[in-house]
């Protein structure tokens, strides 16, 4: 989900508007991650953490 393009899923409106995107997503514990999710997490504090 974190990779996703979300300007194709949610677009900028044309009146130049916000677009806010909210959740909870469920906690999985890390040494219950799959592969993936742990990658995704390594991604997102690569960039944010830069």
């Amino acid at each position: 989900m974190l990779r996703m393009d979300w300007k194709m899923v949610c677009p900028m409106p044309e009146d130049g508007g916000e677009v806010f995107g909210l959740g909870n997503p469920p906690y999985v514990r890390f040494n219950m991650q799959s592969p993936k999710q742990n990658e995704d997490i390594q991604l997102y504090y690569q960039i944010w953490l830069i």
